[in-house]
C-alpha cells in the first residue's frame, strides 16, 4: 500500500488530540456525562490510532477494516448515552438498557462482519437484516443531536455554540459508516481519506466544545431534571393536557390519587379518563369519586406555551383538601360544643344547685335527676368529641377485609346490652356470604355504633325499634340505619350536608358531625332519606380492595 505522509500525521494528530480530551474527561468525571464521553474519546482515539497503523502497513487491512466497523457501532451508543445523561433528556441509563444495548451491538457487529460467509437466499436475509440494524443504529445517534438541538432551542438549556459543536461532532459520528463503506472494496488495504476527515472534524468540534465552549463548566441536565424530580415527589397530583384536553403527562401523585394510568389512558379526553373536568375544580373545591372513595380537590390551572408564546395545553395542579376541610369543620364545631353547648349546660347545672341549696325547689328528686342527666350529657360529649380526635386524626388507615352483616351484630349486640331496645337487621345464613368491604374496621365499627346508639336515643317509645338494612354496590357497600322517632330536624341535616357552621346555622351536638367526619375519612358519602315515620341515614363507603398485579 502507497503510504501517505500526510495522512499518517493527521490520524496520529487526531488520536493525541482525543486521548487530551479524555484526560480532561478523567479530570471532570464527576460531572454528569463525563465518564461516558471520556470513554467515548478514548474509542475514537483507538480509532485513530488503529487507521495509523493501517496506513503504516504495522497491521493488515482486513483486521483493520473490522476494527473500525467495530469501533462505530461503540461509540453511536456511546454518543447517545451521553446525550442522555448530559441533558437529562431521554431515556434513563438503567442496567436493563445497557444490557439490551450491548446485545444489540454485539449481535450487529456478528452480523455485519460474518454475514459475508453466508450464501444463497440466508445471505440476503442476513445482509438486509444488518442493513436494518445498522440504520436503525445511526437513528439512535441522531436522535442524540435531536435532544441537543431541541434543549437549545426550545428549553434554552444549552448556550448556543457548545450546542453547535457537539451536534456536528454527533452528527459526524452517526453517519461515519458511510465512510467506511469503501473498505468492501476488492482491494481491503486502501483506506478512504474521508474516514481520516471525519475523525478530524469530530476531534475539531469536540474540542471547540471543550474549551471555548466549557462543556464541562456547567450542567444543564440539571434543569429539566430538577423539573422531573419536583414534579414526580409532588404531593399534589398534576395533571396536563393538549388544546384537546387530551391528557399527555401526569406525575406518580396522579396515577395513585386519580387512579390515573399514563401508558394506557395517555391521548384519551380527560373528561373521559377522569369522569370529571378539573376546571370545575378552579373556582371551588370539587367532590370526585377515586379509587380512595369521594375527595375534594382544589385545583390551579396553568397555561402552556410554546416558544412563540402559543398555547399549547394547559397544567392542573389538584391539591387534596378532604383533610384540611374536616379539620376546618372539627374546629368550627368544637368553637360551637364551648360557646354553645358546655356553657349552657353548665350554666344549667349551677342553676339547679343554686336552687337545691336554697331549698327553694318542690321537688328536690327532680332537680337532681336533671343534673345529673345534663352532667352525663356533657360527659358523653366529651367522650365522643375526644374519640373523634382519636379515630380522625391516626396517621393512616388499616385496611382489611370487613364481613359487614357480622360487625353490625356485633355492634347491635353491644348498644342492646346498656339499652333496652330492638334492633332489627338482615342476617345472612351460613351459605350466604353477605355484603363485605375492605376497610377499616375500627372507624366502620364507630360510624355504625355511633348511628345506632343515636337512633336509639332519639326514639321516644319506651322500646325504641331501630332498622338496618346493607347492600353490596358496585364499588361498596350501602349501610341504611332507620330510627321511627321524630326525625332528624331538617336544620341539622342541612348544616351536616353543606359542611359550615355559622353563628345562625348550627347543630345541637356532635354525633352526626362525627360521623360525617368518620366517612369522610374511608372515602364514603353520608345521605339522608324522608321516611315516616322516623329518619334514615345512608352510608355508602368504597371497597379498598388492592389492585390486582
Amino acid at each position: 500500500m502507497t503510504v501517505s505522509p500526510s495522512l499518517v500525521i493527521i490520524d496520529a494528530t487526531v488520536a493525541a488530540v482525543f486521548l487530551l480530551l479524555a484526560a480532561v474527561g478523567i479530570r471532570h468525571r464527576d460531572r454528569p456525562g463525563a465518564r461516558i464521553i471520556t470513554a467515548l474519546w478514548l474509542v475514537l482515539a483507538a480509532l485513530s490510532t488503529t487507521l495509523v497503523l493501517a496506513r503504516t502497513d504495522i497491521v493488515a487491512g482486513r483486521p483493520v477494516a473490522s476494527a473500525l466497523l467495530a469501533g462505530w457501532l461503540i461509540i453511536v451508543p456511546l454518543w447517545a448515552g451521553f446525550v442522555f445523561e448530559y441533558t437529562g433528556r431521554g431515556p434513563p441509563l438503567t442496567r436493563p438498557l445497557i444490557a439490551i444495548t450491548a446485545v444489540y451491538v454485539l449481535g450487529t457487529g456478528v452480523a455485519s462482519l460474518h454475514g459475508t460467509a453466508l450464501t444463497g437466499p440466508l445471505e440476503l436475509l442476513v445482509r438486509t437484516t444488518t442493513s436494518i440494524l445498522q440504520t436503525a443504529l445511526i437513528g439512535v445517534g441522531l436522535f442524540g443531536v435531536f435532544l441537543l438541538v431541541r434543549s437549545t432551542a426550545t428549553y434554552d438549556d444549552l448556550p448556543r455554540g457548545r450546542s453547535i459543536a457537539l451536534s456536528i461532532s454527533g452528527l459526524a459520528i452517526s453517519i461515519l459508516l458511510f465512510s467506511l463503506s469503501t473498505l468492501t472494496a476488492p482491494n481491503p488495504l486502501t483506506f478512504p481519506w474521508t474516514t481520516t476527515g471525519f475523525l478530524t472534524l469530530i476531534a475539531g468540534a469536540f474540542t471547540v466544545s471543550v474549551y471555548p465552549c466549557g462543556l464541562f463548566s456547567d450542567t444543564p441536565g440539571a434543569g429539566p431534571l430538577a423539573r422531573s424530580s419536583i414534579l414526580e415527589e409532588m404531593n399534589d397530583a398534576v395533571i396536563v393536557v393538549d388544546q384537546s384536553h387530551r391528557l399527555v403527562d401526569a406525575n406518580d401523585a396522579a396515577e395513585r390519587t386519580l387512579g390515573v394510568t399514563l401508558a394506557r389512558t395517555a391521548g384519551r379526553p380527560l373528561q373521559e379518563v377522569l369522569g370529571w373536568d378539573p376546571a370545575t375544580a378552579v373556582t371551588s373545591p370539587a367532590t370526585v369519586q377515586t379509587p380512595n372513595g369521594q375527595r375534594r380537590f382544589d385545583a390551579t390551572q396553568s397555561s402552556l406555551t410554546n416558544t412563540s408564546g402559543d398555547p399549547i395545553g394547559t397544567a392542573y395542579v389538584l391539591q387534596d383538601v378532604t383533610d384540611a376541610q374536616t379539620r376546618k369543620q372539627r374546629l368550627e364545631v368544637l368553637n360551637r360544643v364551648l360557646r354553645h353547648n358546655l356553657r349552657n349546660d353548665l350554666d344549667a347545672i349551677r342553676a339547679f344547685a343554686e336552687a337545691l341549696s336554697d331549698d327553694t325547689v318542690d321537688d328536690p328528686a327532680f332537680v337532681a335527676e336533671r343534673i345529673q342527666r345534663t352532667s352525663r350529657d356533657l360527659v358523653d360529649l366529651g367522650t365522643t368529641v375526644e374519640r373523634a380526635e382519636r379515630i380522625l386524626t391516626g396517621d393512616t388507615l388499616h385496611h382489611q377485609e370487613v364481613a359487614v352483616p357480622a360487625l353490625i351484630t356485633d355492634v347491635a349486640d353491644d348498644v342492646r346490652d346498656r339499652t333496652d331496645c330492638h334492633i332489627e337487621y338482615d342476617s345472612p345464613t351460613e351459605s350466604e356470604r353477605g355484603p363485605h368491604l375492605t376497610t377499616d374496621r375500627d372507624v366502620l365499627r364507630i360510624i355504625l355504633h355511633e348511628l345506632i346508639e343515636n337512633a336509639v336515643e332519639h326514639t321516644d317509645s319506651d322500646t325504641p325499634t331501630v332498622t338496618i338494612t346493607t347492600t353490596q354496590t358496585t364499588h361498596g357497600v350501602r349501610v341504611s340505619v332507620r330510627d321511627y322517632g321524630p326525625g332528624i330536624p331538617e336544620r341539622e341535616r342541612a348544616v351536616v350536608q353543606d359542611g359550615e357552621e355559622t353563628p345562625l346555622e348550627h347543630g345541637t351536638g356532635v354525633g352526626l358531625w362525627f360521623v360525617s367526619w368518620a366517612v369522610t375519612r374511608l372515602g364514603g358519602d353520608l345521605s339522608f332519606r324522608d321516611v315516616d315515620p322516623g329518619s334514615c341515614v345512608q352510608v355508602t363507603l368504597p371497597d379498598h380492595h388492592p389492585p390486582a398485579p
